[in-house]
């Protein structure tokens, strides 16, 4: 019995000791916002079903980005346009500037969707690494608006969310 209590009692102690710890290892949530400008150029593209799918890339210009995110990105990324007009996208911007007054690079990971050609188009990004001073940077948000109105032309969407940084362990 004065085993169990023991084991109970080291338990808590552990519990109220290491949580905290756990819990300073990361900075306070920073709001982000900025514009991600960008021309897209495709590199392939495929039929299927009355779909067509296409690999994209951006990098000549490279992409702008503005606000808490300020530099410039090269982009991968896949695109299908369905018969109905929606259209779906997903890749990785290689991201390589400042965010808080720290510098590196970012990989960030997007997802999107137009329902119509005429739509604006809405998504979720979310920070997958990063190098430099932005090794511990993580975040995710979401992005909208316009985008690009056609190939090799410049289009803007919109991007909000939620960054920090975790702090090293020592």
């Amino acid at each position: 019995m004065k085993c169990k209590r023991s084991i109970a009692l080291l338990a808590l102690v552990l519990t109220l000791v290491l949580v905290p710890a756990v819990i300073a290892l990361a900075t306070p949530p920073t709001i982000v916002s900025g514009t991600w400008y960008y021309t897209p150029w495709i590199a392939s593209t495929r039929f299927a079903d009355g779909n067509m799918f296409m690999e994209a890339y951006t990098s000549v210009p490279p992409d702008r980005w503005e606000g808490t995110f300020d530099g410039t990105s090269v982009d991968e990324y896949k695109g299908v346009i369905h018969p109905t007009g929606a259209w779906n996208a997903d890749g990785v911007a290689l991201f390589d500037g400042v965010v808080g007054g720290r510098e590196g690079t970012l990989v960030i990971e997007f997802v999107g969707k137009k329902t119509d050609a005429e739509a604006d188009w809405s998504g979720k990004w979310v920070i997958l690494s990063g190098t430099g001073e932005l090794a511990n940077l993580r975040g995710q948000g979401t992005w909208w608006g316009p985008g690009a109105p056609g190939v090799g032309i410049e289009g803007s969407v919109e991007y909000s969310g939620k960054i920090h940084f975790a702090r090293e362990r020592t």
